[in-house]
């Protein structure tokens, strides 16, 4: 399966090994798995949105911190919301012991916080997680419809009558 908007293949493998293995837990391929992850995703933001906070036992919470300007003389004096994950005592302690990290993670950390922040929209691109969300499965449900039409195409086992 390739992960849409991940231009190198090894920025998409780790999440292509989550949902290969959550499909295999869930006993669905991984298309339907990136269909349900996709949907996830969008609901959790928007619940977020909506109530500030979502609990997730066992995984952490989401919430939505309110932040204040840093200036009376800021150009937008309005009160900001940034997004917040406070993992759970389990979850930070399954890292802290088992992470094998890579040399440059938090240099690559760092350039994507530094790139998706709040004051870098650089575009003036301000989509909803439900945009790249639908995008997603668009591709998805493409990319099973090819499968569907190449398997289609395999000819079929000999049956018992047929030798």
């Amino acid at each position: 399966m390739r992960i849409p908007f991940l231009s190198k293949s090894e920025q998409a493998a780790p999440l292509r090994r989550c949902i290969q293995a959550a499909a295999g837990e869930a006993g669905i391929n991984e298309y339907q798995m990136a269909l349900g992850m996709t949907g996830f995703l969008e609901q959790l933001a928007d619940e977020v949105a909506r109530e500030g906070i979502v609990r997730i036992p066992g995984f952490g919470v989401f919430g939505a911190w309110q932040i204040g300007t840093r200036s009376a003389k800021a150009k937008n004096p309005s009160v900001r919301h940034k997004v917040v994950f406070f993992p759970s005592r389990g979850f930070n302690q399954q890292i802290r012991w088992t992470a094998r990290l890579r040399a440059d993670a938090k240099e690559q950390l760092k350039r994507y916080r530094r790139n998706h922040g709040l004051g870098s929209d650089r575009t003036g691109d301000g989509r909803r997680v439900f945009t790249a969300m639908e995008a997603m499965r668009v591709d998805i449900r493409r990319q099973m419809a090819e499968q569907q039409v190449s398997e289609s195409r395999l000819p079929l086992p000999p049956t018992h009558g047929d030798e």
